[in-house]
């Protein structure tokens, strides 16, 4: 008979050796932050010490004279169980403040990530006469109101990601705002920014101070300036609010965008990059809209036009009495003057009450035109695969030129002669004392021509 194998003790060893360090981060003797750190550094002294273990086992039975006892299924798992969490803890030392900050994760993990820790300061700077405004942060709120003096208020909200209190201090000692004066300018940074930390800002200017502002991750709000603002941010929503002046609003979010809003601003908007819902109301000067947006778009009120290019979209409205939303399959707008022009591809659009000259050139959707008043310019609509509508008063009076191929037309109005065929259909003829011109052409779709009401 062979003799027995001895049971190895390299396992349990390495969990007593586990097990003893959880137990000292359960009664506080430990900083779970340390602990993590230390796990993910030295984790593999876990595995030299399980091979010295082994080796010192073999080394036993060779000079005794029975036959050592290999790895073994169980010691298969310890040695993948310790690698793959030991990875995963280094993997997080190193690049965990930067996923923290890509998930948005504050506090549920302060084994790795540290705790935050928070600190308020007040700074008050005198500000030059007919001075401007420039803020930079790496991370963090920047919320920016008229003040009621001429000297720069600065209400501080630090937020410090450490592993002790005394570590949080000592970031906190060294990471400080910087206000610089030069000239007409004062910028405000940050020195030393601490990664994974951030530095909410309330500042208070005078009202006719220009503002410049920037933060790669957090909101900006902007409330009562007379003069032009621009706010930009990587990561966040952007506010704009009661400006007389322009505004200007980047917006670099991703393919998850950022909110934006602007309201009450005399002058002309520009908004710029991957945006999710935006509303727009009550603008003086003209809305030009650049890049991607998504989710919902509201716009009211504009007073001298509305331009709009994205990837799907390509949108000249004059001024806007009325309303306009658009969403990824929809569009509709009430109450243009001065004419419209879009072009796009898979969005139904529906007009109300436009007057001017209207160019639509559209695909795969429906295209729906109505209004209250006689047209007042040429109507031209260009479809495919989808159906085109068309509602007018019953007084109106136009010149209508209107073919489908592979599609059928109607007509309430008995002056057009109407021609159903079986590839083409065709609608020609005059309304009333003649008019503008109304030219529809469509493929693959309907047109109907109706009398409002």
């Amino acid at each position: 008979m062979p003799p027995p194998l001895r049971r190895s003790f390299a396992g349990p060893i390495v969990l007593i050796t586990l097990g003893t360090i959880f137990l000292l981060g359960n009664m506080g003797w430990l900083g779970w932050h340390q602990i993590g750190l230390y796990f993910a550094r030295f984790w593999p002294l876990l595995l030299i010490l399980w091979g010295v273990i082994k080796m010192f086992e073999y080394w036993q039975a060779q000079r005794e004279g029975y036959r050592p006892r290999g790895i073994g299924a169980g010691g298969v798992f310890l040695v993948f169980f310790v690698i793959m969490l030991g990875s995963l803890a280094t993997g997080l030392m190193h690049f965990g403040p930067a996923l923290q900050d890509e998930i948005g994760m504050d506090t549920d993990f302060p084994i790795f990530f540290g705790t935050r820790y928070t600190y308020n300061q007040q700074i008050e700077q005198s500000f030059p006469a007919g001075g401007s405004l420039r803020v930079s942060l790496d991370r963090g709120d920047i919320k920016l109101r008229a003040g009621t003096d001429d000297k720069l208020h600065i209400t501080v909200r630090k937020t410090v990601l450490a592993g002790s209190q005394s570590e949080a201090d000592r970031i906190h000692s060294a990471m400080q705002p910087v206000v610089t004066v030069s000239g007409s300018e004062v910028a405000i940074s940050i020195a030393n920014y601490s990664r994974g930390s951030a530095m909410d800002l309330e500042i208070q200017a005078p009202r006719k101070a220009a503002a410049d502002l920037m933060t790669l991750r957090g909101n900006v709000e902007v409330n009562g300036r007379e003069g032009n603002v621009k706010a930009h941010t990587s990561r966040g929503d952007v506010t704009v609010e009661d400006v007389t002046g322009n505004a200007e609003i980047h917006l670099r979010g991703g393919w998850r965008g950022g909110a934006m809003r602007a309201q009450r601003v005399s002058g002309d908007v520009d908004v710029e990059g991957w945006v999710n819902d935006s509303n727009l109301s009550e603008i003086g000067g003209t809305v030009n809209l650049h890049g991607n947006f998504f989710g919902t778009m509201s716009l009211a009120k504009v007073g001298k036009g509305v331009r709009f290019k994205s990837s799907r979209t390509d949108l000249e409205m004059g001024r806007l009495d009325g309303d306009m939303t658009m969403e990824i399959g929809d569009m509709r707008a009430r109450g243009v003057s001065g004419g419209l022009r879009i072009v796009t591809r898979s969005k139904d659009i529906h007009l109300e009450d436009v007057n001017g000259d209207i160019k639509v050139d559209s695909n795969h959707a429906d295209v729906e035109l109505t209004s209250s008043k006689p047209p007042t310019g040429t109507v031209e609509i260009t479809n495919e695969h989808g159906h085109i509508s068309v509602e007018l008063p019953s007084k109106a009076s136009f010149q209508m030129n209107a073919r489908t191929d592979h599609g059928d037309i109607q007509s309430d109005f008995g002056e057009l002669k109407v021609e159903n065929q079986n590839r083409e259909s065709k609608a020609t003829g005059s309304v009333g004392t003649g008019g503008p011109q109304l030219r529809l052409t469509n493929s693959h779709g309907d047109i109907n021509i109706r009398k409002t009401g």
